[in-house]
Formats: structure tokens, C-alpha cells, sequence
């Protein structure tokens, strides 16, 4: 690709993504929130009886508090892709301003280097990290990790990662509190290191997941290797294990999110209201 088609194409991606990221930035444009309350988030959306969700769907679960499900799914849709479209935008931003200005000055090359990666991988909590979310902070936390944890066996490659999670959550905590340290100091500020701590229980609930459905599927269905069902065994398991997948990443990340993060938006709320 010429250098001046390279700059065209970026440029248009850059002025879409702008685009794209004001409109998230409001969300009184696109979000409505059903229910007989206020379309838009309120405090009481984030109190502390609505960090229950998951346990409210559970056949006999008594629920004493008044609660709207429906409001409680759309916003726990928006918080999620929001939020991931959000670190994608402000990121991809500013790798595209960078990228503009080195092809532009003769600075570098027009060979485009993906930052995020393609989101239809990320039908696993790890695979969602490593696969489709950018790598800048991890990369640069890996060689000190093996230092201090090391890479041995499981349990060490676990704490490795809970080690580059939590000192990543302890990065964006610190930018919280300098950006806000008013707010951060009354409402906290440590939610998103809660955020990122949590990440390496859903990988290891996964494994456990994965290891123990490969163990039914050897003691159940192992004689269909030798017969022609197999590869179509394999397609229609390939296709449903995604689909779940895909439900599980959302439910993991929501409740992580819910669990860390509602109780200081809730007090950054009541402040504003």
C-alpha cells in the first residue's frame, strides 16, 4: 500500500473513531434504560442490593428489595461493551494520531500493527485478555513478573498472572486518583485494581470448566472418533462451546465489574445528584 493511501485510510479511520467515541461519551444520545424510573443510570441503580443479579435469576432465590431485572440487563449491557469499546477507542486514538504523524513525516513505514485484535476470539476470559484486548501494560509487567513470581508449573504461572493483573489495576487506580482526587479519596478509587485481581479466578474457573467437559466428552462420546458422526460432533461442539463462551465472558466480566466497581459509582452519583 502507497504511503498517501495508508494515510487516507487512517485518516478516515481516526475521524470515524472520534466520531464514534463523542457519541459513547454520551449516552443520553443512546441509552435508555426501561422500566418505570429515570431512562438514564440514577444512584439507586448502582446501591449495594443491586450488586445481586446472577443469584436473582436462581429458581427459589427470596428477593425482598424491589428489583427491576430488565433495567438491571441493559445496564449491565451497556457497562460492558461500553466500557470495552471505550478502552478501545481512546487507545486506537491515540495509536492512530502516532501512526498518521511517523508515516506522514517519513518516519516510519505504512505496515499497519494491529494494538487490539480480533473480538470474536475472545470466547474465554484468557483468550479475551490475550487475544482481543491490547498488550501494552501486560507486556512490559511479563519479564518483571518472571523475576519476582517466576513461570514454573500451574500454580506458578497462575500467580504470574495475577501478579501483572494486580499491578496493572494498581496503575489505573493511581490515574484515578490523580485525575480525580476529590472524588477518588470520598468514593474509592481501588475498584478497577478489584476489577483486574478477580481476572485470573475466572481463567482458572474456566480451566477447571474446560479440563472437566474434556473428561465427560472422553468417557461419553469417545466411540464416535471411529465413525463419521465425529467431525460433525466436532463443528456442532466447536459452535455451542463458543456461543457459551461468549455468555460466560459476559457474565464473568459483568459480575466482576458489578462487584468492584457499583459501590463508588454509586457514591460518585449521589454526589451528582
Amino acid at each position: 500500500m502507497s504511503r498517501g493511501a495508508f494515510l487516507f485510510r487512517r485518516l478516515v479511520k481516526l475521524a470515524c473513531r472520534c466520531a464514534a467515541l463523542a457519541i459513547l461519551l454520551d449516552p443520553a444520545v443512546y441509552l435508555r434504560l426501561p422500566g418505570p424510573g429515570p431512562p438514564y443510570p440514577v444512584a439507586q441503580d448502582f446501591s449495594s442490593p443491586k450488586t445481586i443479579f446472577f443469584r436473582r435469576l436462581l429458581l427459589g432465590y427470596r428477593d425482598t428489595e424491589e428489583f427491576d431485572l430488565k433495567r438491571a440487563t441493559v445496564l449491565r449491557l451497556h457497562w460492558f461493551f461500553t466500557g470495552s469499546l471505550q478502552d478501545y477507542l481512546n487507545f486506537t486514538i491515540g495509536y492512530d494520531v502516532l501512526v498518521i504523524l511517523g508515516v506522514a513525516l517519513h518516519l516510519d513505514e505504512p505496515v499497519q500493527w494491529q494494538l487490539y485484535g480480533n473480538p470474536t476470539e475472545a470466547y474465554t476470559v484468557r483468550r479475551y485478555w490475550a487475544r482481543w484486548h491490547h498488550l501494552i501494560v501486560y507486556r512490559p509487567l511479563v519479564s518483571w513478573a518472571a523475576k519476582i513470581v517466576g513461570r514454573g508449573g500451574t500454580v506458578e504461572r497462575y500467580a504470574h498472572n495475577w501478579f501483572v493483573f494486580v499491578v496493572s489495576g494498581l496503575m489505573h487506580s493511581a490515574v484515578t486518583l490523580v485525575m480525580s482526587p476529590q472524588t477518588s479519596l470520598r468514593c474509592g478509587f481501588m475498584g478497577v485494581t478489584r476489577y483486574y485481581a478477580l481476572q485470573p479466578v475466572g481463567m482458572i474457573i474456566e480451566a477447571l470448566g474446560i479440563r472437566l467437559l474434556a473428561i465427560v466428552e472422553q468417557t461419553v462420546f469417545s466411540k464416535l472418533k471411529s465413525t463419521g458422526s465425529w467431525p460433525v460432533y466436532r463443528k456442532i461442539r466447536g459452535f455451542i462451546g463458543r456461543l457459551l463462551g461468549y455468555l460466560w465472558v459476559f457474565s464473568f466480566m459483568t459480575w466482576a465489574m458489578t462487584s468492584s466497581h457499583f459501590s463508588e459509582e454509586h457514591c460518585v452519583m449521589s454526589m451528582a445528584e
